[in-house]
């Protein structure tokens, strides 16, 4: 890894570090726009990378499905926004809850067809056409001082 990519993911840890703090402090309504579209795009990397579609949606990080697409389009990974769109739509017309519970009961409540979709957009997700790592971190560079 060269010198300029490893300066730029330590920076980037250290500014999701602290955006987690301010989240377990103030809460994702208190976040300004940077931190939270660093905390959606950091946090469906992570589980999607670690479980697929399901297990992003099962755990909290799906607290954010909603604004994800968003945050998505916000650094640029069009791809990857439109990925999720589909996989939130398996949830119907309001999409996963914004309550883990909620969103729990809705995750097992879908039909055969729609894990299907899941299991095929996890494909679509681990191909990787948006550098979602490379993206935010020059969104936060932009963003953050």
């Amino acid at each position: 890894m060269d010198n300029n990519r490893e300066s730029q993911e330590k920076l980037l840890i250290q500014h999701a570090d602290a955006a987690f703090e301010r989240l377990a402090k103030s809460g994702y309504a208190e976040l300004d726009l940077v931190d939270r579209v660093l905390i959606c795009v950091w946090s469906l990397e992570g589980e999607v990378n670690n479980g697929g579609f399901d297990q992003y949606y099962f755990n909290t990080s799906g607290d954010w499905a909603f604004d994800t697409p968003n945050a998505l389009l916000a650094i640029g990974a069009t791809h990857t926004a439109k990925i999720v769109r589909r996989a939130n739509a398996l949830f119907g017309n309001s999409g996963p809850s914004s309550d883990s519970t909620v969103r729990q009961q809705q995750l097992d409540a879908l039909g055969e067809s729609a894990q299907a979709e899941l299991d095929s957009l996890d494909g679509e997700f681990y191909r990787y056409d948006d550098d979602l790592s490379t993206l935010l971190a020059a969104y936060v560079a932009k963003h953050k001082t």
